[in-house]
């Protein structure tokens, strides 16, 4: 089981990890989001910025760690439920 690895491997990326069940573990970021900058590299333009922009700047980097991850342990699977 890789999961203490990908844990590690998380809090490196300046990530909150807390573990819900044995293969499941919740991710958020330790860091800010420009909420202006988040709006402008995901729509263009900087309006309607909400906590939905956020959510989904979010969303896409630990997406971006986990791919990493992935082809660093191309024997495991990992899946971004919520």
């Amino acid at each position: 089981m890789l999961a203490p690895e990908l844990v590690v491997f998380l809090r490196r990326c300046q990530c909150d990890v807390d573990h819900l069940g044995p293969a499941t573990l919740e991710v958020g970021l330790k860091h800010a989001i420009d909420p202006e900058t988040a709006a402008q590299q995901l729509h263009g333009a900087p309006n309607g910025v909400t906590a939905p922009v956020r959510d989904e700047w979010a969303r896409m980097e630990v997406k971006a760690y986990l791919r990493v991850w992935c082809a660093l342990h191309p024997e495991c699977s990992v899946e971004l439920v919520a």
